[in-house]
């Protein structure tokens, strides 16, 4: 059986089952916060979005180590970016921007039923995952095409994304999303 590092490493992701142990407390705060969201995101408009929110920067920074464990590599942070998805979201098959060079997407917890989330390997191989709430996908998000199908059925789905850079990489530059 593969560790996270070697599959990270070779598939240019990983998914991890309760990367997080306890998402309800923060997935509360998403449902309060999401009147206060900003509408105009390009990827998904109309559904309230979040850049560098206090709690996520916190969740983030927290995790750091964790994730420096999960991948073998030494990380800065960049950014943090959450939404709260709506039936009839459709997030089309795209990479990241350098500051995202190694990206996380976790669940933080929805209601009615899970939404899939895709990505291709090194290879063009497509996969589906449901990440249940406190699971996470580690992936190479400037590297690998990530992208979600039309949300048929997830109600107030609450997504973060963590991003950072390797300390050692091409996109190290971007540490605290320098532009």
């Amino acid at each position: 059986m593969m560790n996270t590092i070697d599959e990270f490493k070779n598939k240019g992701f990983v998914v991890v089952r309760k990367l997080v142990n306890d998402t309800k407390e923060l997935y509360n705060y998403t449902l309060e916060n999401k009147i206060n969201g900003d509408l105009d995101d390009k990827q998904i408009p109309n559904t309230p979005s979040f850049y560098n929110d206090k709690e996520m920067v916190k969740l983030q920074l927290q995790e750091l180590p964790h994730l420096e464990e999960l991948t073998g590599l030494k990380l800065f942070k960049t950014y943090t970016y959450y939404r709260t998805y709506k039936p009839g979201d459709i997030l089309t098959i795209h990479k990241d921007r350098p500051a995202c060079e190694i990206s996380v997407t976790l669940n933080i917890g929805y209601k009615n039923k899970p939404w899939a989330i895709g990505i291709k390997d090194y290879d063009g191989n497509p996969y589906q995952f449901i990440l249940e709430p406190g699971d996470g996908l580690i992936y190479r998000g400037c590297d690998l095409e990530h992208w979600r199908d039309e949300n048929k059925e997830s109600i107030d789905n609450s997504q973060v994304f963590m991003h950072y850079v390797d300390q050692n990489g091409p996109c190290s530059w971007a540490r605290d999303d320098n532009k």
